[in-house]
């Protein structure tokens, strides 16, 4: 038995029912999920969600690895992962204006998991490693199913 996320579009098409133009919306919808499709099917790294596979009946999903912890809204939302990630930021940032901070490697950070678990040390070494950018991948809401390994989708 494998658990896996299945990750569908219910949100983003509660939306497109309340838009005035709703072929529109929902070709927008379309669009936006063969995007994520794409994009997630590229990327294979330690630190990004594996996509396994597309479901297209009953209606599209995505089929994904599960992760602890929640989902990245959530994680993204917590106030006191926020602010402790705003504070090592701000650091870093004024570190860097003055020149003493160039480049820190990952592997050079505290030991964040002890009192905040893996994912505030990745959001960490993300943030020191890009620009103060953010993005979001798709229109997907996710949940967590049980799948077996074996069965067709």
């Amino acid at each position: 038995i494998t658990v896996v996320a299945i990750k569908t579009m219910d949100k983003a098409e509660e939306k497109a029912k309340e838009a005035a133009d709703k072929t529109k919306a929902l070709e927008k919808i379309v669009e936006e999920f063969e995007r994520e499709v794409w994009l997630m099917s590229g990327l294979k790294h330690d630190n990004v969600v594996r996509l396994f596979g597309v479901c297209f009946e009953p209606k599209p999903a995505l089929v994904m690895e599960v992760v602890g912890g929640g989902d990245l809204e959530g994680q993204l939302n917590d106030p006191f992962k926020l602010r402790k990630i705003s504070e090592i930021w701000g650091a870093v940032q004024k570190f860097k204006s003055q020149h003493v901070l160039a480049k820190v490697k990952p592997e050079l950070l505290p030991p964040f998991e002890d009192h905040f678990g893996k994912d505030i040390e990745r959001i960490t070494s993300t943030l020191l490693r890009w620009s103060s950018a953010k993005s979001e991948v798709g229109l997907c809401s996710s949940s967590s199913s049980s799948s077996s390994s074996s069965s067709s989708s």
